[in-house]
């Protein structure tokens, strides 16, 4: 059976009380291909639109670097287009655009915008290939016990792979801790070097042992910045689309690309899309026991707006009214259970069972049916035990969960009789002795004692 990949129509989205919405997605389903993008700085709207029409329209088989590369161009040009537009002077000067040149200072008053780009590709066997620049998170769950999993390479100022990859091309170029008292307090660096180094094991820098100096989410994140010059220049991510100011200082639009293989047999993998503002106040497990609800699980939308709902909830109830925008979107793959092949059955030799062909049960191995036509599964020991529990919603399953429902709904039934023989107590015992159905057979027994229960008039089960 094919794989089942439900998209969003629409992602959901909450400015969080600010004045204004950066947050935006593309989301194609022709292509399986969705994007979140958290827009920063004055032109962070328009880079965020700029990006997500770029990837919205790609094809499935575009490489993921050509694709950000074409991004950045169009974000370039989005904001060229919109410069002019407002009637401003525009200087570019090393890949940046400027307001204003001096000619002792060099070019002044930046022009600001950039944007976060977490891109999700879903194969048609429910594979998933991820590309990211930025920090918006895309978390996937296998299941609802599954603690989930990030699809995102880590691109903020605690990344020691960054780290390395910025101070060895721009060593001027600084990674500092948030410090909420700044100009006033002192700087701290999220990086030093390794105090005492074991040059086999060991990398030449450490996170700084005096930690930060505030958490930034609810997975007690230090917040840091990359900064340059007298840091009025800073960025919370080391790698973005747009913010053009900064790319001569290591920033870079390069994506780092992740893959996941596709779920297994009868499951529904969940896959969550969010900016920070979602993910900032919002576990892991809270999202995941949402999004897997019995009322959500397999539509989309429903569950979208559901998390938005969450989301925005848990970010009042930790940083107040005013929080950042949020967007979030919802992905569920599923992968039907594998149908049951037919099986014939014969006797050894020691009157055991035997199985010519086997029945796949992921959970319970082979199941076999005896000519009693009772179902069994086979334990640890390899041997064969009646009254397997259903086996993944399989039919085989299904059809022993009745036929045992049956019984006990009959054993109760007599139990009540035996105390309490009143009318509507006998009328339960005939509606489960008729409820057996085909099963009368196995519980021959049980009926027998049911039908003694009854009025000596009634006739025996089988009987005229």
């Amino acid at each position: 059976m094919p794989v089942i990949i439900a998209f969003p129509s629409a992602a959901a989205t909450h400015d969080g009380g600010m004045p204004y919405q950066q947050d935006r997605a593309a989301i194609n389903a022709a292509t399986r291909t969705i994007g979140v993008f958290d827009g920063h700085g004055d032109y962070g709207d328009l880079v965020a639109q700029s990006a997500a029409d770029t990837v919205a329209a790609s094809s499935a088989d575009t490489p993921f670097a050509d694709l950000f590369a074409t991004a950045e161009e169009s974000v370039r040009a989005a904001m060229r287009a919109r410069i002019a537009a407002e009637g401003k002077p525009l200087i570019e000067f090393e890949g940046a655009l400027y307001r204003t040149y001096s000619a002792w200072s060099g070019p002044q008053a930046q022009y600001r915008g950039g944007t976060t780009a977490s891109v999700l590709r879903v194969a048609e066997d429910g594979a998933l290939s991820v590309a990211n620049v930025g920090d918006s998170d895309i978390v996937v769950f296998d299941g609802a016990a599954d603690p989930g999993r990030t699809l995102i390479a880590d691109h903020t100022p605690t990344s020691l792979p960054e780290w390395e990859r910025v101070h060895a091309a721009h060593p001027a170029t600084r990674f500092r801790f948030n410090n909420p008292h700044r100009p006033w307090g002192p700087e701290r660096p999220v990086w030093v070097p390794t105090a005492v180094m074991n040059p086999e094991v060991d990398r030449p820098w450490q996170l700084n042992p005096a930690g930060g100096y505030l958490y930034t989410d609810v997975r007690s994140t230090w917040g840091a910045y990359v900064t340059v010059g007298d840091g009025s220049e800073s960025l919370a991510m080391t790698r973005a689309l747009g913010d053009f100011h900064l790319k001569r200082h290591g920033v870079i639009a390069t994506p780092e690309i992740q893959t996941a293989p596709a779920p297994a047999e009868g499951t529904t993998r969940a896959v969550i899309l969010g900016s920070d503002g979602l993910w900032d106040s919002l576990q892991f497990e809270e999202a995941r026991d949402l999004v897997y609800r019995a009322d959500l699980v397999g539509n989309a939308d429903a569950a979208t707006a559901a998390l938005l709902e969450l989301g925005r909830a848990k970010a009042v109830e930790k940083f107040g009214p005013v929080t950042d925008n949020i967007i979030c979107a919802v992905v569920y793959i599923t992968v039907p259970a594998a149908e049951p092949v037919a099986c014939e059955l014969a006797s050894d030799e020691a009157g055991g069972l035997q199985a010519a062909q086997t029945l796949s049960c992921e959970l319970h191995g082979p199941i076999v049916l005896n000519p009693d036509r009772l179902w069994y599964s086979m334990n640890e020991r390899g041997e064969y035990g009646m009254y397997a529990p259903p086996c993944n919603g399989c039919p085989y399953g299904a059809r022993e969960q009745a036929r045992v429902a049956a019984r006990f709904s009959l054993e109760d039934a007599i139990s009540a009789t035996r105390r309490e023989p009143t009318d509507a107590n006998k009328e339960r015992l005939r509606e489960a002795i008729e409820a057996l159905g085909e099963w009368s057979g196995y519980y021959d027994y049980l009926a027998e004692a049911a039908w003694a229960l009854l009025e000596p008039s009634e006739p025996p089960a089988g009987t005229e």
